[in-house]
This record gives C-alpha cells, sequence and structure tokens, in this order.
C-alpha cells in the first residue's frame, strides 16, 4: 500500500465510532486492580508520545523519495496512538487510579527511541513495540473480569492489528533492494531486540500477564511467531489474525 492509501485509512480510523461503552463505568474489581492498575499506568505513559523525532525522520525520508503523503499519514498514525493513551487514562482515572508521568520501563523505551534518527530505525523499535502491546491486549483481554477493559482492548487490537501492517509495509519498501546477506542481518538484529524487550517487559508486568495465563516463554513465543510473520509479510503471505478485512483490499498481504 502507497502514502496515500494509508493516508485514507488513517483519516477514515479517525472519525469511525470507537465502540467503547463508557457508560458501563468503574467495573474494576479491588483485586483485580492490584496487578492490572500498574500495568496499565506504564502501557498508557507508553502511547503518549509526542512521536516529534518520528515526524523529522519522516519528513526526511519523505524529502528523499519524494513522498509528500508520508509525514501526514505519521501524524494520523501518532494522533491514534495519543487517542490509545486518552482512552487508557480516562478508564484509570474512572477506576480512581492516577496517570504516571515517568517510569523505568517509559524512560529505557524513550531514550532507545531518542537514538533512532533513521526512519527504518524508528519503525523497527515501533513494530517491536506493536507486537509486545498486540500480544499484552490479547491476554488482557482474556484475563480481565472488566467488561469495559474487554472492549477497550477489543478496539485497540483492531488498530494495532493494522498498525502492525502499516509498519511491515513501510519498512518492506525502505528494505526492497536491501541484499539477501544484508537481510539477515538485519533479521538477526530485528529478533535480538525483540528477545531483549519481552524479556523486559515481561519483568516489569509480571504479575499482570501471569495473572493473563502467560509465562514468559508463553509470551515470548507469541512475540515472536507474529514478529516472524511481520518479516516473511513482504513475499505476501497472510495477514496476522485480527486485521480488519477492508485493509486488505488494496494489497496482496
Amino acid at each position: 500500500m502507497n502514502s496515500r492509501l494509508w493516508l485514507t485509512y488513517f483519516s477514515l480510523n479517525a472519525v469511525a465510532p470507537r465502540g467503547i461503552p463508557w457508560e458501563v463505568g468503574a467495573d474494576l474489581s479491588g483485586d483485580e486492580a492490584l496487578w492490572v492498575a500498574p500495568s496499565l499506568q506504564e502501557f498508557q505513559l507508553g502511547e503518549s508520545s509526542e512521536g516529534r523525532r518520528l515526524l523529522a525522520a519522516a519528513s526526511a525520508w519523505a524529502a528523499r523519495h519524494d513522498d509528500e503523503e508520508l509525514p501526514r499519514v505519521m501524524s494520523l498514525f501518532i494522533a491514534e496512538e495519543q487517542r490509545h493513551a486518552a482512552e487508557l487514562g480516562r478508564y484509570l482515572m474512572l477506576n480512581g487510579h492516577r496517570l504516571r508521568w515517568r517510569t523505568t520501563g517509559d524512560s529505557c523505551f524513550r531514550l532507545l527511541r531518542r537514538f533512532s534518527g533513521r526512519l527504518e530505525v524508528s519503525l523497527s523499535v515501533l513494530m517491536t513495540a506493536e507486537i509486545i502491546g498486540y500480544v499484552y491486549y490479547r491476554a488482557l483481554r482474556a484475563g480481565t473480569g472488566s467488561a469495559l477493559l474487554r472492549a477497550i482492548c477489543e478496539t485497540f487490537l483492531r488498530d494495532e492489528a493494522a498498525h502492525l501492517v502499516f509498519h511491515t509495509d513501510q519498512l518492506g519498501r525502505m528494505r526492497r533492494d536491501r541484499s539477501r546477506v544484508g537481510m539477515w542481518i538485519t533479521r538477526g538484529m530485528s529478533i535480538a531486540l525483540m528477545v531483549t524487550t519481552c524479556v523486559v517487559v515481561w519483568l516489569r508486568h509480571r504479575p499482570a500477564l501471569r495473572r493473563c495465563g502467560l509465562t514468559l516463554v508463553g509470551f515470548l513465543s507469541q512475540c515472536l511467531a507474529r514478529s516472524a510473520w511481520a518479516m516473511r509479510a513482504r513475499h505476501h503471505e497472510a495477514p496476522p489474525t485480527g486485521c480488519p478485512p477492508t485493509l486488505y483490499s488494496s494489497t496482496t498481504y
């Protein structure tokens, strides 16, 4: 998909109904809040990035490759991530939990993004986060007793699935002329980043992930499975489960 089609997708998704039943109100039980709230607070903070460096990298790449729509697409993507942060924040405050402004895990991710000035590196880091977020929200949807949180997770899963395709598409365009050896090196670095990040996320969110039925091995295997799909996607294999069907009307993924 070219940037013009992604611009259409993100523009339509920005005004599409969210389907989150806020009228349910506060329905997070006290026992569950002990492991859900701290985990959601960190994910909410991670979703709230302003994306200034990403926009700068996208603008620089677009200028070199005559892709004037890409910066606008990136702006809409960042706005969608910030909408996730706002919705998680609303859920936390509705249930009586404050927002966090800094955590060790979020600081590490922000530091990593700070040193990724090239668009390809930035998108690789983002795709790692999207994959982990997808596995996390799917596990949380299955493990929570909160009907409102399940609906939020369901909405996020639709968005995150599309984001994964978006990042895969952009990275595929950037790497299409890379040699086989270069792709092996790229894949190795991507796997190393995924494994390292999964271990860090597991250690920081272990109570929530365990309560949702995920061991470290299970969490890592699910993230690596989706990462493997993303690596193979340039060969036009099947899309990941849960992606919006309309997203594939103009692509062979």
